[in-house]
């Protein structure tokens, strides 16, 4: 009396697909419990487009999947041409990152430099302002005395008139 064939898991089937050409067939069917014939047709499912062309012979299903294998391949070729072509972007942003950092640097460096230039110029500055206020402070001295001389004058030449008549 026939048995009805066995439930295999997606592990067992993977393990299955792994196994071929390393184990026997005859002895790889025997070992899950199924048929040589069922043995034959995971292993053409799985590769339906190498060894086995078209799958089992008198099925749509090999033939289904050699669509969907075409398909799968041309959507992951265009995914791997994707994914270079953003890889060569982020590459090309990130040395252009790194050069602008460089910029940046550069710059910093310079405006440091020159922010050390004016503090410096600076102090020139506020030494010569005092120096000059020192000088000013001398001149307006001496044009106070200027003045209070012009003021006592007219006195100083009426005493030098005197003297110089009573001589």
């Amino acid at each position: 009396m026939p048995t009805r064939a066995r439930y295999l898991t997606r592990e067992e089937t993977d393990k299955i697909i792994s196994l071929r050409g390393k184990i026997p067939p005859a002895k790889l069917a025997v070992q899950y419990g199924i048929g040589l014939t069922r043995l034959y047709k995971i292993w053409t499912d799985s590769t339906p487009d190498k060894q086995f062309p078209g799958g089992v012979a008198g099925t749509q299903s090999g033939k289904k999947l050699t669509k969907v294998a075409k398909k799968l391949k041309t959507e992951t070729d265009q995914l791997k041409k994707k994914i270079a072509d953003d890889k060569k972007i982020f590459d090309e942003l990130k040395s252009h990152d790194e050069k602008n950092k460089k910029i940046i640097q550069h710059r910093r460096e310079i405006l440091d430099k020159i922010i050390a230039d004016i503090k410096i110029y600076d102090e020139r500055i506020k030494l010569k302002n005092q120096e000059l206020q020192k000088q000013l402070d001398v001149l307006d001295d001496l044009d106070k005395q200027i003045q209070d001389l012009d003021a006592k004058s007219p006195d100083l030449v009426k005493e030098n008139i005197i003297q110089q008549q009573k001589s």
